[in-house]
């Protein structure tokens, strides 16, 4: 705790170099597509982007009587996310060529009524792959939350959280992830293209079962016209064991 980010390299015994903040560091991302550059959240609410090279901050933003929790670049790099100890997302654009964080919005992560209304600390934010402008994000109410542009699109609740910090996961490709050192272990974002759409080929098939196999297919179709489509399924398990499978449902595109 001694208030800096350190830059190491796998083949380097030593520290490379040091970004010092004047209080405890609680985030830090690189930038996604310029290894020159990272995101870092303080203490002290205040959100900087560094030069690695120079080692000065390129650009800044404040956030008055509030801490910053959590940061996460977009996937191009030209807008950053930070969460913040009460509960809160705010946006900002990268702009002036990287050199300037401008404030664009902000996102209350909370609870609309209950012991959490207040908001509680944002402790991780991930952007969802293929999906631009949504975010995984999770909170210290035991909640995961799917927020698209500026709003909360859904919400998960997950295990009963009292003390400790929770963390979500999303592999490329949104498949399977798993963050064996956080007290939820896991997150489970899978489109539902994902496990195929049980086309197959008909060439091996006599003509009966050629018509019986359309004809299985039709009565599937008009089946699937009233079924809601499964966007995502969002999982997680707790260190004693339990597994929660939440389902994210769409209407289906006929």
């Amino acid at each position: 705790m001694d208030c800096t980010v350190r830059l190491w390299h796998l083949t380097q015994p030593d520290c490379l170099k040091s970004f010092r903040h004047s209080d405890f560091v609680t985030c830090v991302q690189a930038h996604p597509t310029d290894a020159h550059r990272f995101v870092s959240g303080s203490i002290d609410g205040k959100l900087r982007v560094w030069d690695v090279l120079e080692g000065s901050v390129l650009a800044s933003g404040q956030l008055h009587q509030d801490m910053v929790t959590a940061v996460s670049f977009s996937p191009g790099g030209s807008r950053v996310v930070a969460g913040t100890m009460r509960g809160k997302l705010r946006y900002y654009e990268l702009g002036q060529g990287g050199r300037k964080l401008e404030y664009a919005a902000q996102v209350d992560v909370r609870n609309a009524r209950g012991h959490h209304a207040g908001g509680r600390k944002v402790t991780s934010i991930l952007a969802v792959p293929d999906e631009p402008g949504s975010w995984l994000v999770t909170s210290n109410d035991s909640r995961l939350r799917l927020v698209q542009g500026y709003g909360v699109a859904v919400k998960f609740k997950g295990h009963r959280n009292a003390a400790t910090q929770l963390r979500g996961a999303l592999a490329p490709g949104c498949s399977v992830a798993h963050d064996a050192n956080a007290p939820v272990t896991g997150v489970v974002f899978l489109p539902a293209s994902a496990a195929g759409d049980g086309a197959g080929t008909l060439d091996a098939l006599s003509l009966a079962e050629q018509q019986q196999h359309q004809q299985q297919q039709q009565q599937q179709q008009q089946e699937e016209q009233e079924i809601r489509e499964v966007r995502h399924v969002v999982a997680s398990c707790s260190f004693s064991g339990q597994l929660r499978v939440h389902v994210l449902f769409g209407r289906r595109a006929l």
